[in-house]
């Protein structure tokens, strides 16, 4: 007989206990299962983000990028997210600036992040 999965159970009350602020125990139940507290799944995300976790986000979104290279909404969110984490506006219209060299046809999408950043209406 199979043992049960709880994995959707596990990430579900992980991310509970995200936004109840109780986040050493959603880490502890993150790294027993997973190994890590860079989960790649869809909840976890956007408890991540709600809480302004952006480091996570951003560990998350440079491994797609590094599984990927070639996952440019990612390493869009990736360069959005170092902004985020650090406060610079340089650290992130440097990296936007990356992507639109190695990918220029998507320059006009890259380019509207990098006039909010600019502008200041692109805020964590």
């Amino acid at each position: 007989e199979e043992t049960p999965n709880y994995d959707d159970a596990l990430l579900y009350y992980a991310t509970g206990l995200i936004y109840n602020k109780q986040v050493p125990a959603a880490d502890a139940l993150l790294m027993k299962r997973y190994g890590t507290t860079a989960v790649d799944q869809q909840q976890i995300l956007q408890a991540y983000f709600a809480t302004k976790m952006y480091d996570r986000l951003d560990k998350i979104y440079a491994q797609r990028v590094a599984k990927d290279p070639t996952d440019i909404q990612s390493a869009v969110a990736e360069a959005v997210l170092q902004y985020f984490v650090t406060g610079s506006k340089s650290v992130g219209i440097t990296a936007l600036n990356k992507l639109i060299a190695a990918n220029p046809s998507v320059k006009t999408q890259i380019q509207s992040f990098i006039d909010q950043i600019n502008a200041g209406t692109l805020k964590p």
